[in-house]
């Protein structure tokens, strides 16, 4: 066979680990013996992880597209003034925003359902994503009226 020839102990079972001292090594047992030990069962885990509302995401997704949507109409007041009077950039920013402004209302009562129907999903961070979504969008109420 040669030099590479391998060869291949025949395999025994482990009964000792040899780097523990001998008065701390477990004794051997066969396998039958290891059915019938009364093993430890484990604790219960808590629910100590992070585990989200339901609807959880309607929240984010209703300030994000309430952002996109109306920031624009915030800041076309101060950036042109005299376009925003014509009416030709409030348009522009309509159609910009379109497939934004299209899911806000299912969004909104979307929000306000999971509020109201599921008491898990009136977290902080719910409420405060609702209620900064309804700011922002109160405040391009306000700077399209005036």
């Amino acid at each position: 066979m040669g030099a590479w020839a391998v060869y291949i102990a025949p395999m025994k079972p482990l009964t000792s680990i040899s780097f523990l001292p001998h008065a701390l090594s477990p004794a051997p047992q066969a396998v039958d013996e290891l059915d019938d030990v009364d093993w430890p069962q484990p604790l219960a885990k808590k629910d100590g992880g992070w585990n989200p509302a339901p609807l959880e995401w309607l929240f984010g997704g209703f300030l994000l597209c309430m952002a996109i949507a109306a920031l624009p109409l915030l800041g076309i007041r101060w950036t042109m003034p005299e376009a925003m009077r014509l009416g030709a950039a409030l348009a522009d920013t309509v159609v910009f925003a379109l497939p934004v402004v299209v899911p806000l209302p299912f969004l909104f009562f979307g929000c306000a359902a999971a509020l109201i129907l599921q008491p898990r999903s009136r977290t902080p961070a719910a409420f405060a994503a609702f209620a900064t979504a309804l700011t922002i969008g109160l405040a391009a109420v306000h700077a399209l009226l005036g």
